[in-house]
């Protein structure tokens, strides 16, 4: 595993994202949801319900741009393209000039009237932004790696030979087409000790219904964005009150970072225990649904 990273497998965002099996806090307890990172296995172009933290993070990590770290220091892939910009005009042969991006490498060599645009490169057990040519496969076209992509669009493996360019979300991650969610994901390209290095990048939800089995065994569906939109994830083991990534069933605290009973809103369910009710929120969970507050379950 790579030094820098320490992976929880339960991703999202009380107020922008979400995480399997985890969800809001005390106070706002079922106001906002947090949910998934994931909706197929790791490596096959789904998430795996992971979150990557850097270790020793003295801050909080702002849940809207909480994969920041996975896309280095420098310019931001799906940034403004403007950071890869030369500084020069082209030289002569059609060379470009020195300049590039803030992170990224010079516009030298690169054709002239060619754009540059940031992409994710495989580093050493970690991806590395440089600014290059783009490629000419749009969003879920085939790749072998990120040069076959277009701007903003990083190559993500799947369980075909070929990877798939998908939008990068280095940024906010509720910037995601509705419909998909932010999630790492491993990058197609892999180095040569066949370590994987994760992406952050804009996957499709399978728009699953929460507490009903729908996903199968292996897998739990949870909420992974701030308007409630659903996917299957891979769970992870926490109950009431434990440390995320949280069993089927649960949603994980983004105050708290502890997991909570999800519940159906309907008069008489008995999803929580005696002297527990269950609360809904203003935003983050679909229609009739929330967690259990109080008592004992």
């Amino acid at each position: 595993m790579s030094p820098i990273r320490a992976t929880i497998l339960c991703a999202v965002l009380a107020a922008a994202a979400a995480i399997p099996a985890c969800a809001l806090s005390a106070a706002d307890e079922g106001a906002l949801a947090s949910g998934g990172a994931g909706g197929e296995t790791m490596g096959t172009g789904g998430g795996d319900a992971s979150i990557d933290i850097a270790p020793d993070a003295e801050a909080p990590i702002d849940p809207y741009y909480r994969y920041t770290y996975l896309c280095g220091e420098g310019c931001e892939p799906g940034g403004d393209s403007a950071e890869c910009s030369p500084a020069e005009p082209p030289g002569p042969g059609g060379q470009g000039g020195a300049g590039g991006g803030a992170g990224g490498q010079g516009g030298a060599g690169v054709p002239s009237g060619e754009s540059l645009t940031c992409q994710l490169m495989p580093g050493d057990r970690e991806a590395a932004p440089a600014c290059g040519p783009a490629g000419a496969f749009d969003a879920n076209g085939p790749c072998q790696s990120v040069l076959d992509c277009a701007a903003g669009l990083g190559c993500a493996a799947t369980e075909a030979p070929t990877g798939a360019c998908r939008p990068y979300c280095c940024g906010n991650v509720e910037d995601c087409a509705t419909g998909t969610y932010c999630a790492p994901q491993r990058m197609h390209e892999a180095p040569a000790d066949g370590e994987p290095i994760l992406i952050p990048v804009c996957i499709q939800a399978t728009d699953c219904e929460l507490l009903t089995g729908a996903c199968g065994a292996d897998l739990t569906c949870t909420i992974v964005r701030a308007d409630g939109t659903t996917s299957c994830v891979e769970p992870g083991e926490g109950g009431v009150g434990d440390p995320c990534p949280c069993a089927a069933g649960f949603v994980c605290s983004l105050l708290t970072s502890e997991c909570k009973k999800l519940c159906h809103l309907n008069e008489g369910a008995t999803d929580c225990g005696q002297g527990a009710t269950c609360q809904g929120g203003s935003m983050g969970f679909p229609p009739g649904f929330g967690i259990c507050v109080g008592g004992e379950f």
